[in-house]
């Protein structure tokens, strides 16, 4: 759950902080750097000051743990940030209550920074181990493509492969349309359970989601597998081929709502820069009914739940 959530929160963050403040609730509080406020209003106050205009994260560490007293969970997140033009180790700790991500909050967040020394290379190179770099992938690609599909583009290239309940495609204009397809308005994914793999003969990286699917009005099971090469924490890898299938849920068969990471709706994102390619994509997918639409490294089997 933890790096799960750190998917969605920093990218969030970084591109479209206004839906940061749904993780928030009137009694929550938050001290950025020593910028503390209490309340919606407050922490979007402090969250859209002048100073945190194009910030940009890079998580290297994640951590969790349960208060035993509160029954609270503390989440712990270390890397990188980018902030007023400058390199800066970061440290922030999140006490939450409830499910984070279905229907609790952010009861109170602290965030510290420090200037990175200039001997120190910025190569953020990821700590967390292959499972919690697979679910922050997960938060961030899902949110994603529920929230801003065009922006998906950036973690693929034109020789890349996409397969969605048949509709095939290759490179980025092929794999825009079928994305972009009407079909594909309104959906919303509820992931439940993701493994994670390396194929050892070519060393890509495989990743499988599972879950529940809102589309076209009806609730559905899929299964989705991402094909990967290179590192994408930080972002410069790509997504070889992925694979979804999807089939309708049994009317009798409850959505385990305890274990389900609900992907939030929004509007669209100001994300940082897409290249050409992507530009000229996205543009033009913006006249077709286009609804409003990560980072995978793996090598070790298993699989788990997204509220573990």
């Amino acid at each position: 759950m933890a790096a799960f959530f750190g998917g969605q929160y920093y990218f969030a963050f970084d591109s479209s902080r206004q839906y940061v403040l749904q993780y928030y609730g009137p009694r929550s509080r938050i001290d950025f750097d020593g910028h503390t406020a209490q309340g919606l209003e407050a922490i979007g106050f402090v969250y859209n000051a002048e100073f945190l205009i194009g910030v940009t994260h890079h998580v290297t560490e994640i951590s969790s743990s349960v208060e035993p007293i509160t029954n609270q969970r503390i989440l712990t997140f270390r890397g990188i940030i980018r902030m007023g033009g400058q390199l800066r180790d970061f440290h922030e700790i999140f006490i939450t209550e409830g499910q984070l991500l279905r229907n609790g909050q952010i009861v109170q967040s602290t965030f510290r920074s420090v200037p990175r020394q200039a001997a120190a290379l910025y190569q953020p190179q990821a700590l967390m181990d292959h499972s919690q770099i697979a679910a922050f992938f997960g938060g961030q690609y899902y949110f994603i493509f529920d929230s801003s599909r065009p922006y998906l583009l950036r973690y693929y290239d034109s020789t890349s492969m996409v397969d969605f309940d048949g509709q095939v495609a290759q490179g980025l204009e092929g794999i825009s349309f079928v994305y972009n397809a009407n079909s594909l308005i309104g959906v919303t994914h509820l992931v439940t359970e993701m493994s994670s793999f390396v194929e050892p003969i070519t060393n890509r990286r495989i990743i499988t989601f599972s879950g529940i699917i809102r589309m076209r009005g009806q609730l559905r099971d899929f299964h989705e597998i991402f094909i990967t090469e290179g590192q994408l924490i930080p972002r410069n890898g790509r997504i070889v081929h992925n694979i979804f299938r999807s089939a309708p849920r049994q009317q009798a068969l409850p959505i385990p709502m305890q274990d389900v990471a609900v992907l939030p709706a929004s509007q669209g994102f100001s994300a940082d820069p897409v290249s050409a390619d992507e530009a000229n994509v996205v543009a033009s997918s913006q006249g077709s009914n286009a609804p409003d639409a990560a980072d995978v490294a793996a090598s070790s089997h298993g699989s788990m739940s997204i509220d573990g």
